[in-house]
């Protein structure tokens, strides 16, 4: 997960086979939930400016190909 450069979002990667469902679940959830949830989910159409930090790279998508960063594929440890 990473932050955009003006703080007003995140963005985390997600297998492209997992995101029907997870939209689909996150909808549940603010239905349910939505004293609880209180932001929004959306497929970026391209990367925004990300908080440089850490030493991460701004192309944090390509430093996690080689299994650095969050562990390999992205996410944590492929969880």
């Amino acid at each position: 997960m990473k932050q955009f450069r003006d703080c007003s979002g995140c963005v985390f990667d997600i297998k492209s086979e997992s995101f029907d469902a997870f939209m689909d679940n996150f909808g549940r959830l603010k239905e349910t939930e939505s004293t609880r949830i209180d932001f929004d989910c959306a497929k970026c159409t391209e990367l925004p400016d990300l908080e440089d930090e850490g030493g991460y790279s701004q192309n944090w998508r390509e430093s996690n190909q080689s299994g650095g960063g969050y562990g390999g594929r992205g996410g944590y440890n492929n969880r």
